[in-house]
């Protein structure tokens, strides 16, 4: 789950009562997230615009309404080619801190998959890093929908569902 400041995860494994969670180093989370790929961008346009420091804000509402194209000085910037390297940075950073926690054993892994608003974008750069790599259905969506489905086993179990 790529969220805006953390990425969390979740690793599991088959018991004899169905999927449990190992524990930390393999589940947890890491400081990293998009927050971390816009930064890289406000820093990569430095240069371009002559010193010019943008509103962080700024730049991740170009980057979402309006396809990383920023208003500037009466024109437009194309944020474009620096989304692409930061947002592949930033999986690539995810991924080699994932693959350093979980050592050989990712091998064992059945799927890998990714869920958050971060996860829907940064899913294709994921392909490249992991075996058997899938997005869940609306993934900015997945912890509200875990957090129900939860829940509703919470009521199950107290004879309420």
């Amino acid at each position: 789950d790529v969220g805006y400041r953390t990425t969390d995860f979740l690793f599991m494994v088959k018991g004899r009562k169905g999927l449990i969670p190992r524990p930390e180093p393999f589940s947890g989370s890491e400081d990293i997230g998009m927050n971390t790929a816009h930064t890289e961008i406000q820093t990569s346009i430095l240069k371009p615009l002559k010193g010019q420091q943008l509103d962080i804000l700024d730049i991740e509402k170009a980057l979402l309404w309006h396809n990383g194209m920023m208003p500037i000085k009466g024109g437009e910037f194309d944020l474009k080619p620096y989304r692409k390297t930061a947002y592949e940075d930033l999986a690539n950073e995810i991924s080699s801190r994932l693959k350093r926690r979980w050592g050989d054993d990712i091998n064992t892994l059945s799927a890998i998959i990714i869920g958050g608003g971060g996860g829907d974008v940064l899913y294709s750069y994921f392909e490249n890093s992991f075996p058997a790599v899938m997005k869940v259905e609306k993934p900015e969506y997945a912890n509200a929908r875990g957090y129900l489905a939860a829940q509703a086993l919470v009521m199950k179990g107290a004879g309420r569902g």
